[in-house]
């Protein structure tokens, strides 16, 4: 049996508005066929990136992988939405490893590893991991902002400029893409236009505005938008918790009430 979820052959975590709808549907599957991988995978990502329950995710990740060959869907799942969030950087990459082989041509494994490599603040590694998403016929917007990051944050600034310009012409509706350029423009002196690009944030997901502070070391706007994004559950906060771009934050005094509420363990704390 096999649960045909969008967000499952989309490799994506369920919206928080379509949670109880997927519990409900997962559960279902459980009690018609308790060791139904599909439902345990969608249930771990549930658990971990919007119930914080970290040892129910555990446990159902284990579920959906008690079967060999393990799907690489199942490996970069576990690798994102469980060992990256609490700082197991080094286990997701070599789970993301055995996934690419299985299957060598697909851009979106290529683009996961992109970003556990760019979570753990390796930015080289994670342009060339975005360079090869894109040979491989990746033309989101993803493998672009990715790269426009990376360059920021190594101080290239014009091929950060040229990046992020692409990445918005792709998807100018995407957050990220959005709330990045903006920082890029309003750093270039181009406040005008990067006042429009941040009109439109409040409307969009968090992580564009959450992205647009922290490259920008605006920590008190960053943390405020991203105890938001916790608070509303949207995915990627709990992505983000060990990430090489929150650790301005994990040093404020505000970080242990965050921690709390997304129940890490007491070294991530």
């Amino acid at each position: 049996m096999r649960i045909g979820f969008h967000w499952i052959r989309r490799k994506r975590q369920p919206k928080p508005d379509k949670v109880p709808l997927a519990r409900t549907h997962a559960e279902r599957a459980l009690e018609l066929s308790p060791g139904e991988p599909d439902a345990h995978r969608v249930l771990a990502q549930i658990a971990a990136t919007h119930d914080y329950n970290w040892k129910e995710a555990k446990e159902h990740f284990r579920l959906a992988r008690a079967s060999e060959p393990i799907p690489p869907g199942f490996r970069v799942s576990y690798a994102m939405d469980y060992l990256a969030p609490l700082g197991r950087f080094e286990e997701a990459l070599q789970e993301e490893a055995q996934a690419i082989p299985q299957d060598p041509l697909n851009a979106v494994w290529r683009m996961f590893r992109a970003g556990t490599f760019f979570l753990a603040g390796m930015y080289e590694r994670t342009i060339v991991e975005a360079r090869e998403a894109r040979e491989l016929g990746d033309r989101s917007h993803i493998p672009l902002v990715t790269m426009a990051e990376c360059y920021f944050y190594q101080g290239r600034f014009v091929e950060a400029r040229q990046a992020a310009e692409e990445g918005f012409r792709v998807a100018p509706w995407d957050a990220v893409a959005t709330g990045f350029l903006a920082r890029v423009l309003m750093d270039a002196g181009e406040k005008d236009r990067a006042q429009g690009l941040l009109a439109r944030l409040p409307s969009m997901p968090l992580a564009g505005i959450v992205r647009y502070h922290l490259a920008g070391s605006e920590m008190d706007a960053a943390f405020d938008w991203y105890e938001k994004a916790l608070e509303q559950r949207q995915p990627f906060a709990a992505l983000w918790a060990s990430s090489a771009q929150l650790r301005p934050l994990r040093t404020s005094p505000r970080w242990p009430k965050l921690a709390n509420l997304m129940n890490l363990p007491e070294s991530l704390q």
